[in-house]
């Protein structure tokens, strides 16, 4: 999408952005919920700000990606060019290119970014590397919108690999298959619920 300013912002599954409908402010002040990748217009009299629930990222024009799930630990921020200033109630850094912050509990810890996987969703692909079968599912479950139960204990697994997310879910399945995960699937009258069996 296209803000009013110009900046513009691509959007990952169950994600939102509320923004105003003119950017007239001495701020440019956006609200996120989710993941989304921005290529923020320049300005530098007003400077645009990146509102999650644990963190504010601040830039005057950049091209950066910020992961601020709900059900997820951490807000992680890369940034590709430019520079960003991420803040939380305790802590404030400054981005270089190729740097990641990621914040947890107030706390923001600067390391290299693995740009491939920070940016695989807005490229079409669900990227993992040594991910958990939880990580693994968080982002399967937000992108095909399905239900993900677990009966019992989780199977200790660590995957790499990607699918494409224009692949339908029988992809998916398959890949759980191949590594002996035990699952069923049922249609519920609003999708799909997919029960993970120890």
């Amino acid at each position: 999408m296209r803000l009013p300013d110009g900046t513009r912002v691509w959007l990952n599954a169950a994600s939102s952005l509320h923004y105003p409908t003119s950017m007239s402010q001495a701020r440019r002040v956006v609200e996120l919920t989710g993941e989304a990748y921005f290529e923020v217009a320049h300005n530098k009299a007003k400077p645009f700000v990146v509102v999650t629930a644990s963190q504010d990222i601040e830039v005057l024009g950049t091209h950066f990606n910020v992961n601020s799930y709900q059900d997820e630990i951490n807000t992680v921020t890369t940034l590709i060019e430019g520079s960003v200033k991420v803040s939380t109630e305790k802590q404030q850094m400054l981005l270089k290119p190729g740097q990641q912050s990621i914040g947890t509990d107030n706390r923001l810890k600067v390391l290299t970014a693995d740009m491939e996987q920070a940016l695989a969703w807005k490229n079409g692909q669900i990227r993992f590397s040594n991910a958990t079968l939880e990580e693994i599912l968080k982002q399967a479950a937000r992108w095909y919108n399905i239900d993900i139960r677990y009966n019992g204990t989780l199977p200790v697994v660590k995957l790499t690999g990607a699918i494409s997310r224009s692949d339908n879910m029988d992809v998916l399945l398959k890949l759980l298959e191949l590594n002996e995960v035990k699952f069923d699937l049922s249609s519920t009258g609003k999708g799909y619920q997919l029960i993970i069996r120890n």
